[in-house]
C-alpha cells in the first residue's frame, strides 16, 4: 500500500492545514470530510507492508467507522492501493536527501 507526505486543507481551507502521512484509501477519506480538493502537495511515497484488513482497522479507528462505512460501504471493501487508484498525482522527489517517511509498520 502507497503512503505519502500531504497536505490537508481543513475543511478546504487554505490557511487552515496540516501535513502528515497519509495511505491511498485515506486519501478518499480525507475528501469526504474535508471537501473534494482537501488533498494536496502529495509527494514523498513508499510502499507499505499493511493487509486490507489492517487498514481497514485503521481507518475505522481513526475516522470512525460511520465515516468510513460511508466512503466504503460493506462489510469488507476491497481498499484502494496506489494513489493512481484514488486519482491522486504523487510529486516526484528531485531533491537528493533521503525520504522524510519510511516504509515500515508504524504511522
Amino acid at each position: 500500500m502507497q503512503i505519502a507526505l500531504a497536505e490537508i486543507l481543513l475543511n478546504g481551507n487554505l490557511q487552515h492545514s496540516t501535513v502528515r502521512v497519509v495511505s491511498a484509501p485515506e486519501v478518499l477519506i480525507l475528501r469526504e470530510v474535508h471537501g473534494a480538493d482537501a488533498v494536496i502537495n502529495v509527494n514523498d511515497s513508499a510502499t507499505l507492508e499493511r493487509t486490507n484488513t489492517e487498514e481497514i482497522d485503521r481507518l475505522k479507528l481513526y475516522f470512525g467507522a460511520d465515516v468510513f462505512s460511508k466512503v466504503f460501504p460493506g462489510s469488507m471493501p476491497k481498499l484502494p492501493t496506489t494513489f493512481a487508484e484514488v486519482g491522486v498525482e504523487v510529486a516526484k522527489d528531485i531533491s537528493p536527501k533521503k525520504p522524510m517517511i519510511k516504509a515500515d509498520k508504524a504511522n
